[in-house]
């Protein structure tokens, strides 16, 4: 998460968010360019249209209609869309220090990595389904992992659908990783991006979950996974069989000891012993059993966890959106900036309570700091929502008035 996320006081909240400065083109493509930007000591990424011709200029701005309402750890967070910047009007995002996963996996990572890598990438993609979004261009390039702590993000929506738009995808999208239905301009649903998900993962797994990835490239998309949970799960059982099959064969390969033994010294061991042998191996695979009942019970209080946090995060969700949505609608009738700051403020101040009551509700210390950065980065979005919306309404006459005296 980046320091973009913490909360801070509201005096410094109350900053102006338009002086970026020493712009650098980093990326450019068909339709756009991305520059790095400085603003108080901080980066963030500025995205613009290659040209200003208003196709191009509809397809930004789309994208970001699109992704201001996302919110998760693995897809880059995007703050709001600046008319007025060293570059012409762009989205404002996330600065993400990082490489690609193309370049991630020249660098040699572990297979616990690769898995780990995968499955953050499921759970964003899953996330964005449930959104009703489709991203369509899903391919290492478009997958940033964080050079701090290996964390994956998903970018880049220019050629997303949702279930309310519907855009023709010639444009832009890359044949390598591109379903059929998407290179023949059909209509796409949530298994276009499957299909995608199944050659990365082809990419990063190998041969050993070559079972998955086969069903989630099928040309024909009735044939594929309906969705990612069902990827997730054979993913998840492929796993599982993998570690029955190696008990297996340490079991038989010490069975098959056992009685090698047995037969090279047959004269000289006795039915005592022989009995011994196999109480030995009873006990073996009684502690096996309990191993893999062990593994079986942490993955189902994993999973249980995994929904608890879940359900805080939606319900963070709402009651920020609400507790601003509230404040702006005040503020609507509001003429003035500075009355719309003390509506700003005491939102603020509701904002810390909303917090006060999760840190009384949650006991345990993982879970509650990845809640507390999570709560950070949608009260980061939400505030700069917010201060834009606000810094577009005057100063009353009088605190012109006041700061004319003060300046002169």
């Amino acid at each position: 998460m980046s320091s973009n996320s913490e909360i801070r006081p509201i005096d410094e909240a109350l900053e102006t968010i338009h002086r970026y400065s020493d712009p650098i083109l980093i990326k450019e493509g068909a339709v756009s360019r991305l520059y790095r930007v400085s603003l108080a000591g901080k980066y963030f990424i500025i995205k613009t249209a290659k040209d200003s011709t208003g196709a191009m200029m509809d397809l930004i701005r789309r994208e970001y209609e699109l992704s201001i309402g996302l919110s998760h750890p693995h897809i880059v967070n995007v703050f709001t869309f600046e008319e007025s910047t060293p570059v012409g009007p762009g989205i404002v995002m996330e600065y993400i220090d990082g490489c690609s996963l193309t370049e991630y996996r020249s660098q040699n990572p572990s297979r616990q990595s690769h898995l780990r890598i995968m499955e953050q990438l499921l759970d964003a993609v899953a996330y964005l389904h449930r959104k009703g979004v489709i991203h369509n261009d899903l391919k290492p390039d478009n997958i940033l992992i964080s050079r701090v702590d290996n964390t994956l993000k998903i970018i880049d929506f220019g050629l997303s659908d949702n279930d309310a738009y519907y855009l023709y995808k010639g444009l832009g999208c890359t044949p390598a990783y591109a379903s059929p239905e998407l290179l023949n301009h059909e209509q796409t649903d949530c298994r276009s991006d499957i299909y995608s998900l199944g050659l990365i993962a082809k990419d990063i797994l190998g041969q050993r979950n070559q079972r998955t990835w086969r069903k989630a490239i099928q040309k024909q998309k009735n044939k594929r996974f309906a969705n990612v949970e069902q990827m997730r799960k054979s993913l998840s059982y492929g796993r599982k069989f993998s570690i029955v099959m190696l008990i297996l064969i340490v079991l038989s390969v010490m069975i098959l000891s056992m009685f090698t033994r047995k037969i090279e010294y047959r004269e000289s061991i006795t039915i005592v012993q022989d009995t011994a042998t196999i109480k030995a191996l009873q006990v073996k695979n009684d502690s096996l059993q309990m191993q893999l009942d062990v593994l079986r019970h942490e993955k189902e209080k994993s999973y249980k966890r995994e929904q608890y946090m879940d359900s805080i995060f939606r319900d963070i969700d709402k009651k920020l959106q609400n507790m601003y949505d509230s404040m702006l609608v005040k503020c609507q009738n509001i003429a003035y900036r500075e009355s719309c700051y003390i509506e700003l403020a005491k939102t603020v101040e509701e904002v810390q309570s909303l917090w006060n009551s999760y840190q009384d509700l949650i006991h345990d210390n993982w879970m509650s700091s990845q809640i507390k950065v999570y709560f950070n980065s949608q009260f980061d979005k939400h505030h700069r929502r917010s201060l834009a919306v606000i810094e577009t309404k005057p100063f009353s006459p009088e605190l012109e008035r006041l700061q004319s005296k003060t300046s002169d």
